[in-house]
């Protein structure tokens, strides 16, 4: 997830009072000795606060329960193709963090945070109605894609003109003497933005994933429904405050005046004529004397700072695919953990129980003990250990990218078949074709591709008891399969009989999407089926699905998903009742839900079953992303918190807003380059494209170091 911002503060949101930024970054500061107890202190609080960190708590709760199904809306149900989801997903939030430049120039210097905040609301709840009915796919149709992708541009431009005022308008509200209340305060708002996160990535996939809707086994729409629901709520706790908000007075935005004044020396740099008028000495100073030497020199200052903020542009293009990539890496694992199963979109809560875990840890005891041996004394000194975790951590992630490509299916090429066979018969069975050949004893099973072209030829082999024969199977030569589909498979079963005789069923050689289990059925000719039989699948006394017996070889299968606490075994019987009459269900066997696998269930003559596993689940457990996902927080707190407490110091009072923008423009950059190289395709191996990014890391991390010795702070601390 990407609350780099909100989570560590906005620089704009302090005043000309230097305590208040001196202890901004003390975020465990509740967990220090205080005079005073916390409860005592709360009561000290304006009540307007309240109405912040509640609002705060709704809208973030709202951001990312969004946030964490959309990526799986644009490849499950759009059936987009992994780099074109990663596009649009990137290009969303670089979008985000694009227009709070524009929100605080806005909120500035024309109208001020309060009705920025409620504009924005307004429209921020806007997008959330709309997304939630372009994902209605059975009412919206062909309208789907397009309403959601407006309604996420809506999404983009309103949270990202909240961005830079909702802290900012939540300190106004403290008066000048209340110094300790309202650094206390920032722990409070950044918790709230962490449980606000937390709760949504448990709750929004859990609907996703276990509530059926839209005629689907998912829902889409009641997954972007709450968090809608939550953005009205948010807006309505933040109007029902409005009469105890103090209202700051707008006078004018440093930032506008930063770019008018780069603009201006730019524009003089260019425009002089004379070949004999003399250079002065930085470029910047051709703003003069049109603008202050303060500002043209805390404009200089900003530039030298900002050399120091190219690295954070990689961090940022790492950081964020924990939102796109790192969750298409988890649909393709495992979520069974005994009897409890993780969907994959829910892995994100992973970073804020870290976070609220590790932060105060991190504040409280470890910098301390390691400051008081001699380390990490400096902001920039722990930026360049981030950096240094983030390139680990991504090789890490390629690392278990390797495991998990190897275990998951490979496509059929193009003009070829796969094809399954099943021996229930008790003698060997012999099969060839001009490209395999081969043995299949008694209930083995034999996987194979061969070209669409070519006919198979089945004989049975030394078997006494069977009269001799030879046959031929030419997969999809019948008038059923005309076209030949690489991820269509052919699945041949030979039933017991004196002669050669088998059926077959097309299925589908890709493992399923969302964490479900593929049934199909095929039953033994000889069978006598009513026009009403059904397979019943149970589970702990609950009908799970039931799956109607048709002639129609590619509609013979149903999908059934996980519970989220349950154990998946399932009893499967058979309902061969006539139309319009009742009969007792027929035993046939007992299964266990596979994640992402298909199986087969056989019927035979004597209404026996089998059932056989033709595509595996996924091998590798959803575990193991714990470790990258605990090395990326670590990360983000020594190189995000860090980074903002150096640009707090560092930056002149006038100018706090100012490197508040600049680094989110970092995170803006980050996602762009994330579009370039995985939303285009560029590299077409995903394990490939992991590791070019941890290389890319690692030369940026080098580049960090080399910048940070040459860097000459203001601070002695930096």
């Amino acid at each position: 997830m990407e609350k780099n911002d909100e989570k560590h503060f906005n620089m704009s949101s302090l005043d000309s009072n230097g305590a208040i930024g001196e202890k901004m970054l003390e975020v465990n500061s509740k967990f220090k000795h205080q005079e005073d107890s916390l409860i005592s202190s709360l009561k000290r609080y304006p009540r307007s606060v309240f109405f912040c960190l509640v609002n705060e708590f709704a809208e973030r709760f709202s951001f990312y329960g969004m946030r964490a199904v959309l990526i799986l809306l644009l490849t499950n149900v759009y059936l987009l193709q992994d780099s074109t989801a990663k596009l649009i997903f990137h290009a969303f939030i670089s979008l985000a963090y694009l227009s709070p430049l524009f929100g605080s120039i806005i909120a500035d210097g024309f109208l001020g945070r309060y009705k920025l905040i409620l504009y924005m609301s307004l429209l921020y709840l806007l997008g959330q109605i709309l997304i939630t009915v372009g994902s209605v796919t059975s009412v919206m149709q062909s309208a789907s894609q397009p309403v959601v992708y407006f309604s996420l541009i809506i999404i983009a431009i309103a949270t990202g003109g909240i961005k830079p005022c909702v802290s900012s308008f939540a300190a106004d509200q403290f008066p000048a003497d209340m110094v300790r209340e309202r650094s206390q305060f920032f722990s409070f708002f950044y918790m709230s933005i962490n449980l606000g996160s937390f709760l949504s990535f448990i709750i929004t996939p859990y609907l996703r994933g276990q509530v059926s809707c839209d005629g689907r086994e998912t829902c889409f729409p009641l997954a972007f429904g709450i968090p809608a629901f939550c953005m009205g709520l948010a807006t309505v706790i933040f109007l029902a405050g409005r009469s105890h908000y103090y209202h700051a007075p707008v006078n004018g935005t440093v930032l506008l005046q930063v770019f008018k004044c780069v603009g201006h020396a730019v524009k003089r740099r260019f425009a002089r004529k004379s070949p004999n008028q003399p250079p002065l000495p930085h470029w910047m100073d051709y703003a003069s004397p049109k603008y202050s030497d303060q500002l043209i020199e805390n404009v200089k200052h900003i530039f030298r700072m900002s050399v120091l903020f190219i690295p954070a542009v990689m961090f940022s293009t790492l950081y964020d695919q924990t939102g796109s990539t790192w969750i298409l890496q988890a649909s393709r694992m495992n979520g069974r953990v005994g009897h409890l199963t993780i969907l994959p979109d829910q892995m994100s809560t992973v970073n804020p129980l870290f976070i609220i875990t590790l932060v105060p840890l991190f504040e409280g005891l470890v910098y301390p003990a390691l400051v008081k041996r001699g380390y990490f004394q400096r902001p920039l000194t722990r930026m360049t250990c981030g950096v240094m975790l983030m390139t680990i951590t991504f090789a890490l992630s390629g690392v278990l990218q390797i495991v998990i490509s190897k275990n998951l299916i490979t496509q059929p090429d193009v003009n070829t078949r796969r094809i399954v066979l099943h021996n229930d018969d008790p003698c060997t069975l012999g099969y060839s074709s001009n490209s395999t050949s081969g043995l299949l004893l008694s209930n083995d099973v034999a996987t194979f591709d061969i070209p669409c072209t070519e006919s198979i030829t089945f004989q049975r082999i030394n078997c006494s008891t069977s009269v001799p024969g030879v046959e031929q199977f030419r997969p999809g030569a019948d008038q059923e399969e005309k076209l030949c589909v690489p991820s269509d498979g052919v699945f041949v079963n030979f039933w017991p009989e004196t002669v050669i005789r088998f059926n077959y069923a097309m299925y589908s050689v890709k493992q399923v999407d969302n964490s479900m289990t593929r049934f199909y059925v095929l039953v033994d000719d000889t069978v006598s089926l009513s026009e009403n039989a059904t397979l019943i699948f149970h589970e702990d006394g609950t009908v799970r699905g039931r799956l109607k017996i048709r002639s129609n070889r590619h509609a013979n299968f149903i999908d059934l998903k996980p519970n989220i606490l349950s154990t998946n075994i399932l009893l499967v019987s058979l309902q061969n009742c006539p139309l319009g009459q009742s009969c007792k269900e027929i035993f046939l066997s007992t299964t266990e839900l596979a994640m992402g696998g298909s199986k087969m269930i056989l019927v035979n003559a004597k209404l026996k079953s089998k059932v056989l596993d033709i595509v595996p689940s996924y091998g590798m457990s959803i575990l193991w992303q714990v470790p990258q996902w605990f090395l990326v927080t670590v990360s983000e707190i020594f190189f995000q918190i860090s980074g903002l407490e150096f640009a707090y110091a560092e930056a002149d009072e006038s100018m706090k807003s100012v490197m508040s923008a600049f680094w989110l423009m970092t995170i803006f950059f980050g996602n762009l380059i994330v579009m370039l190289i995985s939303g285009t395709h560029l590299i077409t191996d995903l394990v490939v494209e992991t590791f070019v990014y941890a290389a890319l890391m690692a030369l940026c991390t080098i580049l960090f170091v080399f910048l940070s010795r040459r860097y000459k702070p203001r601070s002695i601390n930096i």
